[in-house]
């Protein structure tokens, strides 16, 4: 890679591929032509859009790409520790949206609805500035004859960049 000036220079040469572009796009919940807009100069990206922008990109660049920001004055210098955003209770409105799903939607459907909607609403939460988290959510099996579970059932999984969004096959534990 040849020597970058700018974090817009830095961000073309990583964009020079469609399936990086895309991922990066996918990753940080904006459209493709965005990315090449925040390259041409023709836009600016908010600050958390570039937050999120700068976790998004492959490891061995996110070091370069925070100096060539704060350089620029668009990301203050700040540790990891101070980034990290407290956690906040759960918004009624989330509450809201789980009883509405769990209302309206058939019951062979209503478990992996529900589902979904807890663990975007976790990732949300726990991982807000896309560093990489999974999270799987794990069901017992039901007990034996004695009343004891013995085994576990992963049932669905979301994650952030380097993990899928949807995780892979479910598996017994």
């Amino acid at each position: 890679m040849q020597k970058v000036s700018s974090w817009r220079d830095l961000l073309q040469s990583l964009l020079s591929s469609p399936a990086e572009r895309t991922r990066i796009a996918a990753t940080i919940g904006v459209r493709t032509i965005t990315l090449t807009r925040w390259v041409q100069s023709d836009s600016v990206p908010r600050p958390a859009r570039l937050q999120q922008l700068l976790y998004a990109l492959p490891v061995q660049f996110q070091d370069q790409f925070r100096s060539l920001l704060e350089q620029e004055k668009l990301l203050p210098s700040v540790s990891l520790q101070e980034e990290m955003v407290p956690l906040q209770e759960i918004p009624f409105s989330f509450v809201r949206e789980v009883f509405e799903t769990r209302a309206t939607t058939p019951d062979m459907l209503r478990f992996w609805a529900i589902s979904h909607q807890v663990l975007q609403h976790a990732l949300r939460q726990l991982d807000p500035v896309p560093v990489g988290m999974a999270i799987n959510m794990v069901r017992c099996m039901p007990p034996s004859t004695d009343g004891k579970i013995r085994s576990l059932r992963e049932s669905i999984g979301r994650g952030t960049n380097p993990w899928k969004a949807e995780l892979g096959q479910p598996m017994f534990l």
